[in-house]
């Protein structure tokens, strides 16, 4: 099994988890994923539903982050800058 076919932020534990079938099962849940999981459009991870469709897309994700964590980040470096 090649690992590269697994989406880049893949977690076995998160898939477990979120397919209780595939561990009552005791598959092997990259396995799973790479044979069965994708097709059928299993969530792998909390907190990202199963059709986002960014997941397999890691410099859309990556702009997404940046965008939302961009205002964060100013925040901070202008208290930095103010002293707090």
């Amino acid at each position: 099994m090649s690992k590269a076919k697994l989406p880049f932020d893949f977690n076995a534990d998160d898939y477990l988890e979120l397919n209780p079938d595939v561990k009552a099962a005791g598959e092997d849940p990259a396995s799973h994923y790479i044979n069965h999981g994708r097709a059928e459009k299993r969530s792998y991870r909390k907190g990202l539903p199963p059709d986002l469709g960014l997941r397999s897309k890691p410099s859309v994700l990556s702009r997404v982050s940046r965008a939302l964590l961009s205002p964060i980040a100013t925040v901070r470096r202008v208290l930095k800058l103010v002293g707090l």
